[in-house]
């Protein structure tokens, strides 16, 4: 198991974001309103607080892998 220390989301920056939420996406099924926001954020608007409000959508899910949440804590 790695135990190296992960930053916390807000202190990434948008690159590093993108990239977690990508990789969360390989991990579990994401739910369709994760999906059109990502949709959203490529195609139309590059917006820091649409990677909080993706975040958001997935912090809500019930059952969430400790790899997942360590990635969006």
């Amino acid at each position: 198991m790695n135990t190296k220390k992960i930053k916390k989301f807000e202190e990434i920056n948008k690159a590093a974001k993108v990239r977690r939420l990508n990789k969360i996406k390989r991990i579990m099924d994401v739910p369709n309103d994760y999906h059109q926001l990502y949709s959203f954020y490529n195609k139309n608007n590059k917006n820091d607080e649409l990677l909080f409000i993706m975040r958001k959508v997935l912090l809500e899910q019930k059952e969430l892998p400790d790899e997942v949440k360590r990635l969006l804590l």
